[in-house]
């Protein structure tokens, strides 16, 4: 007899199945009627298991990933084809299906891994493209940028300075003629670095207001090659001491023979007579910004704008002292290089590891 046939996607009966009212005597097409059963048995209990539903309920009535659900449960037994011909469902629907329900879930683990970078690795200081970067490294799976400021979103996280906008000049007009701008170009946030370390450097002073009106003033030098500090002091005058010491520490790391370019802005500080004087002293040759041409500069200032943004806005200060403040700049600065991430691009991805890591890594300290 020929097989009825049925409307594609739906299932070859419509009533439960049932036990013929006559019984074969042949033991062959008796366990056939038996498997047929267990099969159609086996169907119903996977519907109304995927739907918690009553005895009535017909599989023809499944939605399409609910009947991949209950083709996935029969299939060790009775196979992909069978179920799915049972059930009405495509083969090719049902792969699909099943693909897309046990696909590991792309989130698992990436608010934790978001939060550790943000909070711990960043300080709650750093923006989602190094968040990304971290997570991306604690996974070991590439992240989304979108799922990562997505889920920074969601728990609410944003870096502790943001929205915070200052604009400050300190030219105050010239006091003698000024060192010629010999790193024109080269300081620029888009400029290629120098090759090595000590080549060139540059120096500028920046101010800390503390909310209980005390004032803290940090000079620095920090060089081109990498952006790690190699001389800074602080104190409550912003005077030319102030600066003198930030370069004699500098100029005291130096090794025989290396005699850098230290550029700065036109800042009378580095036009006085103690400035100049250690410059000649240790074979360090002096380089200006153009007037009124902070971007001259801008590597520097850079540094001391992260340096802010990761250690001083955001937070609270009140009842901190400015010797207390003080002590606490000089411990930042030294994990500024030793203990802070930075992005690198060395020949390949960008890394982060620290100013002082990098350098061991290619040889460039002990």
């Amino acid at each position: 007899m020929a097989k009825k046939k049925t409307a594609p996607g739906k299932a070859p009966y419509e009533t439960p199945p049932q036990v013929p009212a006559e019984l074969p005597d042949d033991p062959d097409e008796l366990k056939a009627i038996i498997g047929r059963l267990e099969f159609d048995n086996a169907v119903l209990r996977e519907v109304l298991a995927v739907l918690k539903a009553d005895s009535a309920f017909m599989p023809g009535s499944l939605a399409r990933d609910e009947k991949a659900k209950a083709a996935l449960a029969l299939q060790p037994r009775y196979g992909a084809v069978a179920a799915c011909a049972a059930l009405g469902l495509p083969h090719s629907t049902f792969y699909s299906v099943i693909g897309r329900l046990t696909r590991p879930d792309r989130d698992d683990g990436l608010d934790e891994a978001v939060a550790r970078a943000f909070l711990e690795d960043g300080a709650a200081a750093r923006g989602y493209r190094f968040v990304t970067v971290r997570a991306s490294e604690i996974l070991g799976r590439p992240v989304s940028e979108k799922r990562v400021r997505r889920s920074m979103a969601k728990q609410g996280f944003e870096v502790c300075f943001a929205g915070r906008r200052l604009k400050y000049g300190s030219y105050k007009g010239e006091i003698d003629p000024p060192a010629p701008n010999l790193l024109s170009g080269l300081t620029a946030p888009t400029a290629s670095a120098p090759t090595a370390p000590t080549r060139s450097g540059l120096a500028t002073s920046t101010q800390f207001s503390l909310p209980d009106g005390g004032k803290v003033y940090l000079s620095a030098v920090i060089d081109l090659f990498d952006g790690k500090p190699v001389g800074w002091s602080a104190g409550i005058s912003p005077d030319a001491d102030l600066a003198n010491s930030s370069l004699m520490k500098a100029a005291l790391a130096l090794r025989p023979g290396e005699g850098p370019i230290v550029h700065t802005d036109r800042g009378c500080h580095y036009r006085w007579d103690g400035w100049k004087t250690i410059c000649a002293d240790f074979g360090l040759t002096r380089s200006m910004s153009r007037k009124a041409k902070s971007p001259d500069n801008a590597a520097c200032e850079g540094f001391f704008g992260a340096f802010k943004n990761e250690v001083f806005y955001g937070r609270d200060w009140s009842g901190w002292t400015a010797e207390e403040f003080v002590a606490l700049l000089e411990t930042m600065m030294e994990w500024w290089s030793s203990g802070r991430l930075k992005g690198f691009r060395d020949e390949g991805p960008l890394r982060y590891d620290t100013i002082d890591g990098r350098r061991m890594r290619l040889g460039l300290a002990a």
